[in-house]
């Protein structure tokens, strides 16, 4: 083992003599070591000072208590063993038995408990004093790693050790562990490089507690990252339901920078619904390098058949179009279309229900019309209809589309009922049609007919539809309120408002959330203040809506205790909408800092921070 020696040579009653301490240089063993020669004996007179006394004992809730201490056993002995030489074998009057000399060292002792630098912040004025106590410190090292909660942003602990010649020695009273907090602009990527959001959080919260005068573009860069951070912290989640909530926030915030994540998640996850989520999230977002992976995502879905995942299919065909590959998807689903298996044909089926193929209208109408063709196949041939309806051929679509209405199967009537709400959606419009619809609407006894007939007229002709409202005064099917609930977003007149309102109050759970759905869409602002009536509805969904509406900060701030979460982040939203971002950052960078890591609702806070309207 190294050893260091300090030497002091001092004279005494005309004879020289050596003090020598021994410290080791990991500070475990320390000692005296006579010289050699020996030195001369002491006067017969010669009476040393009296020995310290224990130093004090620390306060029980100094901080930091626990690692000062384990920090003493290093420093403690060699510190005594030195007082003690000089005590025993110098005169009492000698400079080195002075009671008022004191220094205090600075210690950095990095993760690993490595000594990384050390140096006075007070000295003693007597050179060989100090001296002794910054080699004690060099040969005390390493050190035990410290606790994680005392590291500095620069990965150090920093502590103030005082060495005294009195009774305070080298005692954990007089020692001081402090930490080295960098400003938001250094911390905040340093945390969030480590994955660490909720240090990131509270070290932004922190310094715009100060104000964000002159800094307001980087403290809002800086919630940008935070608020990007979270979302792709919970796509990464091993949490089904926080991965969901990821995909959500990702898709409505836009958050390209989460394009790993869900790539990851497309390619592992066992959830095909999931799976589905974040395809249409990769689209949404833009990643514009998802191409292969998408087209692979078509072909490997569609061997899964009926009844597997081959609406995935249509998913990764709505990305690609949405990234600017919409040839590429259409080109794909027709030459399905054209195949001779029937495996083939279905997969095109499947995805033509939620992406338009207009080359595909042709062979479409055809199997709607052949009455060999396989039920489910006519069915699904309705719905791809309406779906790949274009203005051009909305004629013979249309006309195609008809021909199912007289259908003796409900089933067959209903999709392609369903088909011409597709295609009105679109803009496709059909005087025709509408007096069919309507038709349907007063005389079919299946609901799931009536139904899609009252959507199927509201959207072909919104501003007539108003006039046969009438018809339904005495429906008493559910399914068909809820369709009239939905419908009622676009007919024109303030009928439909009335109505609206009414049907918000409905016993029916899935009436009352379309209304509520509804007059969310409605610009007109009676329309909103009805809907802000809402916010004290016992059903969540219904809440839902209501905060979006409200503009109230004060009353949207009740809502932050709401029992759903999804209520709380909504209202959040509406409160960022309200006052705007850089007002709100405080309350993101506290709600994200405060909520636990994995937690559901944290990249709800941030997507509705990012984008507080939710389009």
């Amino acid at each position: 083992m190294r050893q260091g020696y300090s030497h002091w040579r001092v004279g005494f009653a005309g004879t020289a003599f050596m003090v020598v301490s021994v410290i080791s240089c990991g500070g475990r063993e320390s000692g005296l070591r006579d010289p050699e020669p020996a030195p001369p004996p002491f006067p017969s007179d010669f009476q040393p000072l009296p020995p310290l006394s224990e130093p004090l004992p620390p306060p029980a809730d100094k901080p930091g208590l626990a690692y000062l201490r384990r920090i003493h056993t290093y420093l403690a002995k060699p510190w005594a063993t030195f007082l003690e030489n000089c005590r025993l074998r110098l005169p009492p009057g000698h400079a080195l038995n002075d009671s008022l000399l004191a220094t205090r060292i600075s210690l950095a002792i990095g993760r690993d408990g490595s000594l990384q630098a050390a140096k006075f912040t007070l000295q003693s004025g007597e050179r060989d004093f100090d001296q002794a106590a910054l080699e004690i410190v060099r040969d005390a090292a390493p050190f035990p790693e410290p606790p994680r909660e005392f590291i500095s942003d620069d990965e150090n602990v920093y502590i103030e050790w005082f060495f005294a010649r009195d009774r305070r020695q080298a005692g954990v009273a007089t020692a001081e562990l402090r930490r080295i907090e960098w400003e938001a602009r250094r911390a905040v990527p340093k945390f969030l490089a480590a994955g660490d959001v909720s240090t990131a959080a509270r070290r932004l919260a922190r310094d715009l507690s100060n104000g964000v005068a002159g800094k307001s573009e980087l403290y809002l860069e800086l919630g940008r990252a935070i608020a990007v951070a979270a979302i792709r912290e919970a796509l990464r989640d091993r949490d089904i339901g926080t991965q969901r909530m990821g995909v959500v926030a990702a898709t409505v915030a836009r958050v390209l920078a989460a394009a790993p994540e869900l790539r990851q998640i497309i390619q592992s996850s066992v959830d095909v619904a999931l799976r589905g989520e974040a395809i249409a999230a990769i689209g949404a977002i833009g990643d514009q390098g998802a191409g292969p992976l998408l087209v692979e995502i078509m072909e490997t879905a569609k061997g899964s058949g009926v009844g597997g995942s081959a609406d995935n299919s249509a998913a990764a065909a709505r990305a690609l179009a949405a990234i600017g590959k919409r040839d590429i998807a259409e080109a794909t689903v027709l030459g399905w279309l054209e195949a001779p298996d029937r495996e083939s044909k279905w997969a095109a089926l499947v995805v033509m229900a939620e992406f338009s193929v207009p080359a595909a209208v042709p062979i479409l109408a055809g199997f709607i019309a052949d009455s060999s063709q396989p039920r489910p196949v006519r069915i699904a041939s309705c719905v791809a209809l309406g779906t790949s309806t274009t203005i051009q051929a909305a004629s013979r679509a249309m006309k195609g589309l008809r021909r199912g209405f007289s259908e003796s199967d409900a089933g067959v009537r209903a999709a392609c009922v369903r088909g011409v709400v597709a295609a009105a959606q679109g803009r496709v419009r059909s005087r025709m049609t509408y007096w069919s619809a309507v038709e349907l609407m007063k005389t079919d006894r299946d609901e799931r007919v009536r139904a899609a007939a009252v959507l199927a007229a509201a959207y072909l002709e919104p501003a007539r539809f108003y006039k046969e409202l009438y018809i339904l005064r005495r429906e008493k099917s559910k399914l068909v309120l809820a369709a009239l609930a939905r419908s009622l977003a676009v007919a024109h007149g303030a009928e439909a408002v009335k109505l609206l309102v009414r049907l918000s109050r409905d016993d029916d759970p899935t009436v009352r959330r379309y209304a509520a759905a509804s007059l969310l869409e409605r610009k007109e602002a009676w329309a909103q203040d009805a809907l802000a009536q809402l916010v004290i509805a016992s059903d969540p969904e219904v809440r839902l809506a209501a905060v979006r509406v409200v503009d109230d900060a004060t009353a949207l701030a009740a809502f932050l205790d709401d029992p759903s979460p999804v209520v709380r982040s909504a209202a959040f939203g509406s409160i960022v909408r309200v006052r705007g971002r850089l007002a709100t950052l405080p309350q993101l960078a506290n709600m994200i800092s405060e909520s636990t890591p994995g937690s559901a609702v944290r990249p709800l806070w941030a997507m509705n921070w990012l984008n507080p309207r939710g389009q």
